[in-house]
Order: C-alpha cells, then sequence, then structure tokens
C-alpha cells in the first residue's frame, strides 16, 4: 500500500509499505497516491538497502535480497499498478 508520493522532478518517490517495512522506491511511473495498493518489480542489482538502526548502507553483495529484506519482497511480484 502506498505511504507517500513525493515529486522528484520527472520521477517520483513512492514509499510503499510491504508487510512490516517501509520502502522508497524512485520511478517516472504517474498516478499513484497515498493508498493506493500496488504491485512492484525490484531489480535486485538496483537495489540500495539502509540498516534502519544507524542509517549506513548495507552492500548489495552483502546478503540475497529476499534475507535483506526478511522475504518481503517476493521475487515473481512484478509490475507497478
Amino acid at each position: 500500500r502506498v505511504f507517500v508520493v513525493e515529486p522528484l522532478g520527472r520521477q517520483r518517490e513512492v514509499t510503499v509499505d510491504i508487510g512490516e517495512n517501509r520502502v522508497a522506491i524512485v520511478t517516472p511511473h504517474e498516478g499513484a497516491a497515498p493508498g493506493d495498493q500496488v504491485t512492484i518489480s525490484v531489480a535486485p542489482g538496483r537495489v540500495l538497502l539502509f540498516d534502519g538502526t544507524t542509517g549506513r548502507r548495507i552492500a548489495n553483495e552483502d546478503l540475497p535480497l529476499d534475507d535483506r529484506m526478511g522475504g518481503a519482497i517476493q521475487p515473481e511480484v512484478v509490475g507497478y499498478a
């Protein structure tokens, strides 16, 4: 579910709640609004993850994507509605 949409010029930062995780996604897609249900896809090599306690970036190669997100993002979820 979309939590907030922030315009960034030609793109938007869409913050979504996935399970107990809040994830920010930068996209050129228009039309998402707070409260909307959306489907997202993830390109593992383009994901930036940060430690919620320290704010420090977690290197992409440190852990598989599903381990880093606690299983919240399923690789078979595709598209953005």
